[in-house]
């Protein structure tokens, strides 16, 4: 938005109103309609997207009640779809949604394509998903930017959760703002009047911050100013993106007012605790400077582990082949950490554990080590047991010690018992009885590759096929529901047969209720 606000004043200070208003016609207002176009979607899906698109309005109005959404015709806002969207080069995860901008009247102000499908291997986007991205999208037609933190309209994901969207304050706040601005603007176009560009500037002081390798648990300050040399207020929000990060005054996520030829400092700390190895991380600040409205300033060094722990067959999950398994663990201790273990405790019914003091030589995979290093701690042996659940369960371990910073170390693993589904049911939640709906579920053991040779349903009412799989292995299965089933509950399983002579059959229960 503030790169449109610097064309009008460019075009009122040349005479050519004509423009100023074409282009103040694209600023924030509050009535927007967004064009919906589901016609990329299977049928059984546009119920359910449209429901959720619908929320994502409903979450702006709730905190909002002035704006006036709605649907029709529009250059304001398009919805579409698309089958799936390439990974993100940044973190390598498909996208979820990609959203284009454009001030010509002849396009659409905010273009938004959902992806149908993420992750991978493919599933089916969320609902909750579709209703945050319809909200982003709302966002950046209002002249809101992505935020660099998950949360709120502007924190967007491409993962799939269920997880509600929530409009945050500094998110209306800073629409009412840009929304008395645009109407200020559209007025003097209008009336042919000329108004004298206001230019904060932001100037900070640094453009990186790179400490000392620190022991994790250190607490490491920081400082840096910000400056206005501009001919107008410069409002900041500072936005770090870790919440290991503290900021004086409480400065974090609220706007900073600096005067015209005026200084602020910044000041500090970084919690190491959490966060060892290689860090990377970042304050974002976003401004009114049309030249700079987002910078970053990265922060980076190295946190020394005081405490990992390394299983003697690393994997992300432990795939276990039958009851009362042994589980090694290596538990290396950073000789500067100074912490002695006292007990170590499993959190669990039939779990037992015993430790040793250690030395050997071992690589971290986590820290990318290749080569084994010398290191010393304690050897964790933990015997699963009889009753473990079939499939996926978190396994922990309450570790105490002499250590003042480190007094008690919870730790958490996966173990898993054969091939099993994620989610552990395939839940339909509320479906209308006359249309079809579409579920999904993950069959996975991480390590071990295994094919599911056929899958079906016990229910006349739903059927099941095979998915695509990824380069892990993981094989999804699509499930649909057919319709014409009676009102109420219904349960039923789908069944898939694999080549494994140990687990020839995986049932997974299907859930639904019928309105």
């Amino acid at each position: 938005m503030l790169a449109w606000t610097q064309e009008i004043y460019s075009a009122m200070e040349a005479g050519d109103f004509t423009l100023a208003r074409q282009i103040s016609a694209r600023l924030p207002r509050k009535k927007l309609t967004i064009q919906y176009d589901d016609s990329g979607l299977a049928a059984e899906y546009r119920p359910k997207y449209r429901k959720a698109v619908e929320a994502g309005l409903d979450a702006w109005r709730r905190v909002m009640p002035e704006l006036e959404l709605s649907f029709g015709p529009s250059r304001d806002i398009l919805i579409n779809y698309t089958e799936s969207l390439p990974a993100d080069e940044g973190t390598g995860v498909p996208q979820g949604a990609t959203f284009f901008l454009s001030n010509d009247p002849s396009e659409p102000q905010v273009e938004a394509v959902l992806a149908h499908y993420r992750l991978s291997p493919p599933q089916p986007s969320e609902a909750e998903m579709i209703t945050y991205e319809t909200a982003h999208a709302i966002g950046r037609a209002l002249g809101l930017a992505r935020s660099a933190r998950p949360g709120g309209a502007m924190g967007r994901s491409d993962l799939n959760a269920r997880v509600r969207v929530q409009v945050l304050s500094q998110e209306w706040q800073t629409v009412r703002r840009l929304i008395a601005l645009s109407d200020q603007l559209r007025a003097a176009a209008a009336e042919g009047k000329v108004l004298v560009a206001p230019r904060p500037v932001l100037r900070a002081d640094t453009v990186e911050v790179n400490f000392d390798p620190q022991m994790q648990g250190a607490l490491v300050p920081f400082s840096f100013q910000l400056s206005n040399p501009g001919n107008a207020p410069l409002s900041v929000v500072i936005s770090p993106d870790c919440g290991c990060f503290t900021l004086g005054d409480g400065l974090a996520q609220r706007r900073l007012d600096i005067a015209p030829g005026q200084t602020s400092l910044i000041q500090g700390q970084i919690d190491t605790t959490n966060f060892p190895g290689p860090f990377r991380k970042a304050i974002y600040l976003y401004s009114n400077d049309p030249d700079a409205p987002l910078r970053r300033i990265p922060f980076t060094s190295f946190v020394r582990p005081a405490v990992r722990f390394i299983h003697a067959k690393p994997q992300d999950v432990t795939v276990l082949n039958g009851p009362n398994e042994e589980v090694e663990i290596f538990m290396a201790i950073d000789p500067e950490a100074k912490l002695t273990v006292t007990k170590i405790e499993a959190l669990g019914a039939g779990l037992s554990v015993k430790y040793e003091p250690w030395r050997g030589r071992i690589a971290d995979p986590t820290l990318g080590e290749s080569e084994p290093v010398e290191r010393v701690g304690y050897r964790i042996r933990l015997n699963t047991g009889s009753m473990l659940p079939a499939g996926r369960s978190p396994i922990g371990l309450n570790i105490t010690t002499t250590s003042e910073a480190f007094r008690i170390i919870p730790y958490t693993f996966f173990v898993q018992q054969g091939i099993a589904p994620s989610p552990v049911a395939v839940v339909f939640g509320a479906i209308s009885s006359g249309l079809p709906a579409q579920g999904w579920v993950i069959l996975t053991r991480p390590g071990q590759p295994f094919k599911v040779t056929s899958v079906r349903t016990d229910t006349e009412f739903f059927e099941a096929k095979l998915g695509p799989s990824n380069e892990r292995g993981d094989i999804r299965i699509d499930v649909r529901y057919k319709g014409g089933a009676p009102v109420g509950a219904v349960r039923g399983s789908v069944i898939a047969s694999t080549d494994d002579p140990k687990q020839p059959e995986v049932r997974i229960p299907i859930q639904a209720v019928i309105q």
